[in-house]
């Protein structure tokens, strides 16, 4: 990650308002009811979380609790549809900041991928192989 980007707003976004952006794409993350907008959100929410979560990023008092509690909500859903969000959402973060999947997951990998590849939903069962192959590289 390049914290030094010029073009990156994210730092001089005030804290409150930074605050209630991340609140409002972890509501739009669980109740977005179409796929592709899910997906986009996603894309937002893994960037965004892949730099808030990042180990210089940490050191500025950055953070983002609510998000392991959401991922472990998701994850932990009877609806496919939550998990294979969830799914997706740390696949996309594992291609930009693996650290920051660990520390979410706390080295639960295993069992999330246990859990989701035995979902009767084959959308689900996909992004969990997926999951597992970006996990692998």
């Amino acid at each position: 990650l390049k914290p030094t980007r010029e073009d990156f707003a994210w730092p001089q976004v005030t804290a409150e308002t930074q605050q209630l952006i991340k609140d409002q794409l972890l509501l739009a993350l669980r109740a977005e009811p179409l796929v592709l907008t899910r997906h986009k959100i996603c894309d937002a929410v893994a960037m965004l979380a892949s730099h808030v979560l990042d180990a210089l990023s940490a050191k500025a008092g950055n953070s983002w609790p609510e998000l392991g509690q959401m991922l472990s909500t998701l994850i932990e859903s009877q609806d496919s549809q939550q998990r294979e969000t969830a799914l997706r959402l740390l696949k996309d973060m594992l291609t930009v900041n693996p650290a920051a999947v660990e520390s979410l997951i706390a080295g639960n990998m295993r069992s999330v991928l246990e859990l989701c590849v035995a979902d009767p939903c084959t959308k689900v069962q996909k992004e969990s192989v997926l999951l597992y192959a970006a996990s692998l590289q």
